[in-house]
């Protein structure tokens, strides 16, 4: 039997958003999941986009987490240095998870919500994650050293019997200003993933609330 977390971004939640997306949007808009993204120098082993919207050459990035929020704080970076170099014109974070983590005390939900953030208090606080990410290869030599989240929408639905919510929050980043990102991490440790089943993922990410949602991620 499927367990909360095998509801996770890569098997349910990135395919459920391109299929979503590509029942509100047409041409000029473009979906693709798994856009890869050159930063060149700045972010040589930088992952690919979880899923894109194109249109006109203009490129908006959207970023997926399930369950655990804490790794978000990697996406807003991500999202932060893809806007400042130009290679995205906007740049979102979707996430699910049960209403007791978004409630809960973990760093990770008030990215979801409306409020400044720098860089150097990002790092202090999601210390933990970025030990977690030890290769220094994989880090930038720096990103934007300030910006915000806005919250764009929220949608309630269940899980095995377990209330989930999905957040939606705008990245946004100051035009100017950069962190030097630390090259020393410690604590080295692998972050997997987990669930081989597919549940289906209730009539959230499959209904109206993405004809208001499609009109936002275009905004500029």
């Amino acid at each position: 039997m499927p367990t909360l977390r095998s509801l996770n971004e890569r098997d349910v939640l990135q395919p459920c958003v391109v299929e979503a997306l590509r029942a509100v949007v047409s041409a000029p808009f473009e979906v693709a999941a798994h856009a890869r993204l050159d930063l060149g120098d700045l972010w040589p082993r930088l992952g690919a986009a979880d899923v894109v919207l194109r249109r006109d050459g203009e490129t908006v990035l959207l970023e997926l987490k399930a369950y655990e929020l804490g790794p978000c704080c990697w996406d807003v970076f991500k999202c932060a240095v893809a806007i400042r170099q130009g290679v995205a014109s906007a740049a979102y974070l979707l996430a699910c998870a049960p209403v007791a983590v978004w409630n809960g005390k973990a760093p990770g939900p008030e990215l979801f919500d409306d409020g400044q953030w720098s860089a150097r208090d990002m790092y202090d606080r999601y210390g933990s994650w970025w030990r977690k990410w030890r290769q220094d290869s994989g880090m930038p030599p720096a990103v934007p050293a300030t910006g915000a989240t806005q919250r764009v929408a929220a949608a309630t639905f269940d899980h095995e019997s377990a209330p989930w919510e999905l957040r939606l929050a705008r990245v946004m980043v100051d035009p100017a200003g950069s962190w030097p990102f630390p090259t020393a991490c410690q604590d080295q440790a692998v972050i997997t993933g987990a669930g081989p089943a597919r549940p289906s993922l209730p009539s959230a990410l499959r209904s109206s609330w993405w004809q208001d949602v499609r009109f936002r991620l275009v905004e500029p």
